[in-house]
């Protein structure tokens, strides 16, 4: 681990914010400065929806990265949507609860109990895991379901 990767991430707004969220600090820091996701506990400050890649695609119109993150911000997703490590889906975090009303079969939701692989903030490309949009800073910048219901309304 370098000290000066890990002192980087830790001035961070984003990434301080995700790591308060969870029960182990000390390990999600050690993981984003090995270069890995942080393995966070769902359900009591976010949870995430997962979107199966071929919706998204079909939704946006293409499947290039920048098409792609427009077509979310153009739905009023504007933060925390990270696409998973081969591709396959995209996590769109959302605020805690979400998952006891939630009922669209196509996405699940990750709530209490589960866990979701988070790269370090600053991971905006592959290979690996990374944030298509910026990781929210506060519960404020959380996405909210209804956004990604009426963006996939289309699909």
């Amino acid at each position: 681990m370098t000290h000066d990767r890990l002192g980087a991430l830790q001035e961070k707004a984003a990434a301080r914010w995700l790591v308060s969220r969870t029960t182990h600090p000390r390990d999600a820091w050690e993981e984003w400065a090995y270069g890995r996701p942080a393995m966070l506990r769902m359900g009591a400050h976010l949870e995430a929806l997962r979107l199966p890649a071929g919706l998204v695609h079909r939704v946006a119109g293409g499947e290039e990265p920048g098409v792609v993150r427009e077509a979310l911000r153009r739905g009023g997703v504007g933060r925390g949507v990270i696409v998973g490590v081969h591709g396959r889906s995209y996590y769109v975090l959302v605020p805690p609860g979400t998952s006891r009303t939630w009922d669209d079969g196509r996405i699940a939701c990750a709530g209490p109990g589960d866990y979701l692989g988070v790269p370090a903030v600053e991971r905006d490309a592959p290979p690996g895991s990374y944030w298509l949009l910026p990781p929210p800073e506060g519960p404020g910048e959380l996405c909210s379901a209804a956004a990604v219901v009426a963006l996939v309304a289309a699909s």
